[in-house]
């Protein structure tokens, strides 16, 4: 029976796999925000981080010693047995530096994770975008093959041609090369993006679907040390600064405090006694000057690489402010795709009724695709240029009205 039931959930998830399907880029992004494969990794890996904490916590276990020597004293025998429980007392505060270093590390690991994470969703919306704008640019180029292929056969038949129709008809044949020859390369670009969106969705089977896109106006953004790439770079210094306090710790030698008991036998007599040890390493040859020492040069390099990073951020967030804003006024003076189609099939219906010239057709054709292609690659500028300031910025809202 329970066999049967799982071969059952098994045909049910291979099924639901199938068949997933995202009408468009909307119900795609709530599937990518709220489950995908990186965003199940990196909630994994940002549990691991927490384990740096348990075990910056753990206390050194006690050490048991015991020892036992055998004598003679003239003529009697001697038996000495002694036993020693020592607890280690961790001096210079380790522990605690041990902890705050480890609480450092896991906090920077997580907000790298985070980032991590966002930047493979973000670049998967904007492949299923790419996907999508691939899908209007295979039936454009698809139609203007059968159009060719039609006046081609159409002149193809004729038993004479004359001067200017044997040049329409070598110029169609080389136009109807030169769109399969690009439609081949849509489709198999189409084709890794479908893999890769896929996977991300978890689907076997993916429709792309084009949706016009209202992208939303920025205005003067700063750039927050406590958030996104900037934070991360804070989050270095400080780990580099409590490995710092870590080494300084280790100057202290550790104390080993216990009891003793003894117990020894002489002959026919006993004798127990008992006390307590104290052990320690004498800070006589060094007081880790050394890891002190590289700890304190490491913090500073960190503390420069942080201010030349953060320096470099804000200048890329300048830079891709402008090119948002550049290629947003750019897009949005663009007539939009239903203007162009509605030109480009009244265009069609005087191709099919015989007055317009075979050039003007291709010429047509090649402008509406180009059109299109120009105006995805002005949109793919605008998309670009927000994932690398969310990135930057770490600014969620951003992102959040995007695509709803």
């Amino acid at each position: 029976m329970k066999l049967v039931i799982l071969i059952w959930a098994t045909l049910l998830g291979a099924h639901a796999e199938d068949s997933c399907v995202y009408k468009d880029i909307r119900e795609y992004k709530k599937k990518l925000f709220s489950s995908n494969p990186v965003l199940d990794q990196v909630k994994l890996q940002k549990d691991a981080t927490n384990s740096f904490v348990d075990k910056a916590k753990q206390r050194p276990n006690p050490a048991l010693e015991f020892e036992y020597t055998r004598g003679d004293d003239f003529g009697l025998d001697t038996n000495n047995y002694d036993l020693k429980l020592l607890h280690v007392i961790e001096m210079g505060g380790k522990r605690s530096a041990r902890m705050e270093q480890a609480l450092a590390r896991a906090k920077l690991e997580s907000n790298q994770y985070d980032l991590y994470g966002s930047r493979k969703g973000l670049e998967n919306l904007l492949k299923y975008q790419r996907g999508a704008q691939l899908e209007v640019l295979v039936k454009a180029m698809q139609e203007a093959i059968e159009t060719f292929r039609s006046l081609i056969k159409k002149l193809g038949s004729r038993k004479r041609l004359n001067p200017e129709e044997k040049v329409s008809l070598s110029t169609l044949k080389l136009a109807l090369n030169d769109y399969t020859a690009r439609l081949n390369d849509f489709k198999n670009e189409q084709d890794v993006l479908a893999g890769e969106v896929a996977f991300m969705g978890e689907c076997k089977k993916l429709k792309f679907n084009y949706t016009p896109i209202k992208y939303p106006n920025i205005g003067v953004l700063e750039l927050s040390e406590k958030q996104g790439m900037a934070a991360i770079e804070e989050n270095k210094v400080e780990v580099a600064r409590k490995l710092l306090k870590q080494e300084k710790s280790l100057a202290y030698p550790d104390l080993m405090v216990g009891p003793i008991v003894g117990y020894e036998t002489k002959g026919a007599d006993e004798f127990v006694s008992a006390g307590i040890g104290i052990t320690f390493n004498a800070p006589f040859l060094n007081t880790n000057y050394g890891g002190k020492l590289q700890a304190s040069k490491n913090l500073l390099a960190q503390q420069k690489t942080a201010k030349n990073n953060i320096s470099l951020l804000k200048r890329k967030l300048n830079n891709q402010l402008k090119v948002y804003h550049q290629s947003l006024k750019t897009y949005q003076a663009m007539p939009s795709l239903s203007k162009i189609a509605k030109f480009h099939n009244e265009a069609e219906q005087l191709f099919r009724r015989g007055v317009v010239s075979i050039p003007m057709i291709i010429e047509s054709h090649r402008q509406y695709v180009d059109y299109m292609d120009s105006r995805f690659e002005t949109e793919n500028d605008i998309l670009n240029a927000l994932m690398e300031i969310y990135i930057i910025t770490g600014k969620k809202k951003l992102i959040e009205k995007l695509f709803n």
